[in-house]
């Protein structure tokens, strides 16, 4: 039936994603570019602040990698956290005042995961990175 329609994408573990006033018409193709993204990482709940970098390095790695970070002076509580491609928190580090770097060396499968800075509980930055066995 053509019409004009809200389409929702859903993928287990991940966000939902909703395209509103999409209009289809009969016997027309419509494509919808649409990239869905784990929990807390879609860009419209956390901040993009100027002060907060997050980088690692070799970003894809096998045993270990170094997680770089400049942080703001303005915060209570600062946490690195590791999502999954499910969106399942593998891995948290508490980030004491005046750190500037960690070594990341967590026994996890090879794959994709999403390494986050929460500063007082509000995610700031996130990064894919690549494990390989």
């Amino acid at each position: 039936t053509a019409g004009t329609f809200d389409v929702t994408f859903f993928k287990n573990g991940y966000e939902l994603k909703t395209v509103e006033a999409v209009s289809l018409e009969n016997g027309v193709k419509t494509i919808l570019d649409v990239q869905l993204f784990p929990p807390g990482t879609n860009g419209t709940n956390w901040l993009e602040a100027a002060e907060v970098n997050l980088k690692i390095s070799p970003n894809v790695f096998s045993g270990q990698a170094n997680i770089s970070f400049d942080l703001p002076t303005s915060f209570d509580n600062a946490e690195l956290r590791v999502a999954n491609a499910v969106g399942q928190t593998v891995w948290t580090r508490k980030v004491e005042k005046n750190t500037t770097s960690m070594v990341f060396d967590a026994e996890l499968p090879s794959g994709a995961y999403y390494l986050s800075l929460h500063l007082d509980g509000q995610q700031t930055k996130a990064i894919k990175l690549t494990k390989l066995d």
